[in-house]
């Protein structure tokens, strides 16, 4: 893996402060910071991503959402996403974060022990994971490429795609039905489809201003996304994508809707202004939140 010499050290300074601290009795009071992106595979922890440089495992605790751990890594260097990944039998978490115009995508232990990185040159702005082939996407924070990385091969990160008329990406979610990408344009407000058996990326929806995270219902059904200039989360439908979003979720409580993951059938949903975790009925009726609402 090929890196600047400037980011040499960076690995070094990771391991020796991404340490994960142990619950202690009044855990739940532990603050979540400015949650940015959130990530939860169907076993373990949900895994939130404080812009300040913090990554906090939440467990749900006689169904009460609780922090229950963290570690940190540089505090120079800006939060931009995560994702959870099974990896060798093994939950592990991929970091993404930037210092200027260079990307770095850090791949963690859930107890916080880095185990390798990778820089883009260009920002990194999301992320997205293809479990079977063991391969990360990665949207660039400042051009319209989308680049894929081996994991499993440890190969540098090579871009694959440039979405046309596009000027700057934001967030990706892997769709493994059709082997392909959504990705949304964050000056546009468009999502295209990126086909990558053939690389190619077509417009798939719009009507979106500014979209914070994408996921999709469990039946892959419904795309699910988190707007936070319009401070709520709609829902598009995969079959007719052109029709009209509907509004899942839109609370006074909503400052800037930041990521969403799924927690059995709920819908746990990060805001990052708000400094709180949202959790959501699949009917999109408000049932928790952390902290709690007064």
């Amino acid at each position: 893996m090929q890196k600047r010499l400037a980011l040499f050290i960076l690995p070094v300074l990771l391991i020796a402060s991404a340490q994960m601290v142990a619950a202690q009795d009044h855990a739940q009071n532990r603050p979540l910071g400015r949650p940015v992106a959130i990530d939860k595979l169907p076993t373990g922890s949900l895994y939130v991503l404080d812009a300040k440089g913090a990554v906090h495992a939440v467990d749900f605790i006689g169904g009460k959402p609780v922090v229950t751990g963290s570690f940190q890594f540089p505090k120079a260097w800006t939060a931009a996403d995560l994702a959870s990944a099974q990896l060798n039998g093994q939950n592990v978490l991929f970091v993404a974060a930037n210092l200027g115009m260079t990307g770095e995508i850090s791949l963690y232990t859930v107890t916080g022990i880095l185990k390798s990185s990778w820089s883009l040159p260009n920002g990194v702005s999301s992320v997205a994971y293809d479990p079977a082939n063991s391969i990360l996407y990665a949207t660039s924070g400042h051009t319209p490429e989308i680049y894929r990385i081996d994991v499993g091969m440890g190969g540098a990160p090579q871009p694959i795609v440039r979405t046309p008329g596009s000027q700057r990406l934001g967030p990706i979610v892997f769709d493994a039905r059709h082997n392909a990408l959504l990705v949304e344009d964050l000056v546009l407000g468009a999502i295209y489809s990126v086909d990558l058996a053939q690389r190619k990326a077509v417009f798939f929806c719009g009507g979106v201003r500014s979209a914070s995270a994408l996921k999709f219902s469990a039946d892959g059904s419904l795309l699910y996304v988190s707007d936070d200039v319009t401070r709520d989360v709609v829902t598009f439908s995969m079959a007719q994508p052109k029709a009209a979003p509907r509004v899942f979720a839109k609370l006074p409580d909503f400052r800037s809707p930041s990521g969403l993951a799924w927690v059995g059938d709920q819908l746990a949903v990060s805001d990052d202004e708000a400094h709180r975790l949202f959790i959501f009925s699949k009917g999109g009726s408000l049932e928790d939140a952390l902290p709690a609402l007064h």
